[in-house]
């Protein structure tokens, strides 16, 4: 994958994590037991089309691009860099104390009622 990290260097990652993302997935990455990155993907899913997929995984899949946000090793899919940029990862606390990564995403149109997918705004025609 050092291909990848050379075409990643001059570029900026398209999503930001607050403070609290940060430590939450530097926890994930620390207990591993092998090296790990955390990595970011949009997949086709859910009533409304689109949902995240979360991982800490040990290899990039083939289309991954390398970057680095917050301290934080990041794989993000290539083709879901569109659907991402300018998202901020934020962690939240939901009832009985479960911590929840939350996407804070200009792109998103619309959400389904359950929260699981979302709708992307497609451009306008140039």
């Amino acid at each position: 994958m050092e291909n990848n990290r050379l075409n990643t260097a001059m570029m900026t990652c398209p999503i930001t994590m607050t403070e609290s993302a940060r430590a939450h997935i530097q926890k994930f990455i620390n207990a591993a037991k092998k090296p790990v990155t955390f990595r970011l993907a949009v997949k086709k899913s859910g009533c409304s089309g689109y949902a995240y997929l979360v991982d800490i995984a040990e290899e990039p899949q083939k289309n991954d691009l390398s970057f680095e946000e917050n301290g934080i090793p990041i794989w993000i899919d290539k083709d879901s860099i569109p659907f991402l940029k300018g998202t901020v990862i934020d962690l939240i606390e939901k009832a009985s104390y479960q911590k929840q990564l939350s996407f804070n995403n200009p792109n998103v149109e619309d959400a389904c009622g359950c929260g699981e997918s979302f709708t992307i705004k497609i451009p306008a025609a140039s």
